[in-house]
């Protein structure tokens, strides 16, 4: 028995125990609107509104991905605040095993990524002769340099044959004999191919209390757009040479870009500008980087023609992501807020919710991924330049400038509750740290120096990857309330009060938190009355003959989204207004949906 026939259980039992983990720090995390919003149109999407007809979603539609994996979820839970707790740590599991595959692919990756393997070969007349015929390669495959007893062997100069040259073989042992599956365990952990998944796992495993959670566990921030991401990168470093390949990448990129735009500007771009730049050095426009290049410019156009149809057939409305310039004398600010950003989901930046010494500790032990994943970024962008960099490493590279330099120079917002925005800079700076480190530690030459190094990665990534499952398994943090607003959605269901008007933080979330015992629609401030808001709504919610709305709940520091002045305007003094700290809640005996303005 070999342990390929175990793989399966070493994969899905630790992966069971991070996602447990995770759902108890989503628990943490009180559900907002926005995860509210998509699980009603979950729900609405599962039950035969396969286009959303009517609803006008948010500048990030998530409509092929978490809407999906919503739907699939509440098929077992329905639509509770709970399923959104599973689908958050569902996908940053997923995040963490699909970084760890990828980042251990660099220990059995073929050396034929860079450029220079990708060169034309050599007019004849150019080439040094030899006793025997060179093996001839296909038009887009480096050519194999023929083996001749003067010339080393391309396995033999490998970096990482050369790294593992001194290793135990995996099948057999030294008098030639079968290896048992311990013995084939004890020869990856020794060999070090554990190492990379250390690596990446140590920088990604554990989100920190705060900004993080809310950020990484709580609703859909752009994180699980990483996983089609990662799908894409995986495809390109396993299946390098294959026909089919480009086709994959374009319909992955498009899947997640429907969801995601940022994955456009995050996965397609710099897949097209790493490619080309590739193919131009390799005066190749038929080769396998020309290729991606073109899969990277189709799956932007089918991402657009597919939504594009969608609302043309009368599917769903999704406004455009607020995309512009800012000033340039504001990008020092933005520069700084992006510095935190980082340091939110890297954890070095600690939001003091902990003991001091945990925190002090937990800081220190983050510090190292951080340094590292800079230090794989600069020496990434020097060798792709150079085109001498594997080309999934320039993409990583290319693919967190690209996240971290469009926060800067736009007008996106840069309060750390942005840091939202570059959550995919996490698991792709944690592979290509992984990765970088491992093939520089492998490789090309085994020094004495080299394997002192690499012993010391393989103990430090140990220690750290324990102390790091030590927080993650003995720290529970305590469970917030189900959702924001959650007394005033227990005094409106105490009161028979079934359907309302209401600011968009306590709207959709008080509609899912209360089992739709509580329904509340959302609405701004216009001209001194409340208006229809145009984003996560269905145009039936504000029908007056379908829906009777008996009151209005308004957040007392969040006038964008109406004041006492503006209802009192519009439907006169209230029977009966309740105030809480945050919130207040006028109580009509009338419809107030009659002659309410939707802007929709």
């Amino acid at each position: 028995m070999t342990l390929r026939r175990w793989w399966p259980v070493l994969l899905i039992v630790p992966a069971f125990v991070l996602f447990l983990a995770y759902l108890r720090m989503s628990r943490a995390v009180t559900v907002n609107s926005d995860g509210a919003s998509n699980a009603l149109q979950a729900w609405d999407l599962f039950h035969g509104n396969l286009l959303l007809r009517g609803w006008t979603l948010s500048d990030v539609s998530f409509y092929p991905t978490e809407l999906i994996q919503y739907g699939l979820i509440q098929l077992v839970t329905g639509v509770t605040t709970d399923q959104i707790h599973i689908a958050a740590a569902l996908s940053w599991t997923l995040v963490v095993c699909l970084a760890a595959w990828l980042a251990h692919t660099v220990v059995a990756a073929k050396p034929n990524a860079s450029v220079s393997t990708a060169l034309p070969p050599a007019p004849p007349h150019s080439q040094p002769a030899t006793p025997t015929a060179p093996v001839t390669a296909g038009p887009d495959e480096p050519t194999t340099p023929t083996t001749t007893r003067d010339s080393p062997s391309p396995a033999s100069t490998s970096p990482t044959a050369t790294a593992s040259s001194s290793d135990p073989p995996g099948g057999a042992t030294a008098d030639g004999g079968p290896v048992s599956p311990l013995g084939r365990l004890k020869g990856a952990l020794v060999g070090g191919g554990w190492l990379p998944v250390a690596i990446a796992v140590a920088i990604v495993v554990l989100p920190a209390p705060g900004y993080s959670y809310q950020t990484l566990l709580s609703s859909p921030n752009h994180t699980g757009s990483a996983v089609p991401l990662l799908i894409t990168w995986l495809l390109i470093d396993r299946a390098r040479d294959r026909p089919w390949l480009p086709f994959a990448v374009a319909i992955v990129l498009a899947w997640g870009a429907m969801g995601d735009p940022l994955i456009t500007f995050v996965g397609a771009a710099p897949l097209i500008v790493v490619c080309a730049y590739r193919a131009l050095l390799a005066r190749s426009a038929r080769g396998p980087d020309a290729r991606l290049a073109a899969a990277g410019i189709a799956s932007v156009i089918l991402s657009h023609g597919v939504l594009w149809l969608i609302e043309r057939l009368g599917g769903f409305r999704a406004p455009k992501p607020p995309i512009e310039f800012s000033p340039l004398e504001a990008w020092p600010d933005r520069a700084h807020a992006v510095t935190r950003m980082i340091g939110i989901l890297f954890g070095t930046v600690r939001p003091g919710i902990q003991a001091p010494w945990v925190e002090t500790t937990l800081q220190l032990v983050r510090l190292p991924g951080l340094l590292l994943a800079i230090v794989a970024v600069l020496v990434t962008a020097v060798a792709a330049l150079r085109g001498t960099a594997d080309r999934v490493d320039a993409i990583l590279a290319a693919a967190i400038v690209c996240d971290v330099a469009a926060e800067i120079v736009s007008t996106l917002p840069s309060d750390l509750m942005a840091t939202r925005e570059v959550v995919p800079v996490l698991p792709m700076a944690a592979v290509l740290a992984a990765r970088v480190t491992t093939r520089w530690l492998r490789g090309p030459s085994p020094t004495p120096l080299r394997v002192r190094l690499r012993v010391a990665a393989q103990s430090l990534s140990a220690a750290v990857l324990a102390v790091l499952l030590v927080g993650l398994a003995g720290y529970v943090p305590p469970r917030a309330a189900p959702v924001e607003g959650q007394e005033a959605a227990d005094w409106l269901r105490s009161r028979g009060l079934r359907y309302g008007l209401g600011s968009y933080w306590v709207s959709n979330n008080i509609t899912v938190g209360t089992g739709r015992q509580v329904t509340v629609v959302p609405t701004l401030s216009g001209d001194g009355e409340l208006l229809g808001m145009c984003w996560q709504t269905h145009t039936d919610m504000f029908d007056p003959a379908k829906h009777d709305a008996r009151f209005v709940l308004l957040e007392k520091q969040r006038p964008f989204y109406g004041t006492p002045e503006d209802v009192v305007t519009q439907y006169g003094p209230p029977v009966e207004r309740k105030d809480f700290d945050l919130y207040v809640i006028f109580v009509y005996d009338k419809n107030l949906l009659e002659d309410f303005t939707p802007t929709c």
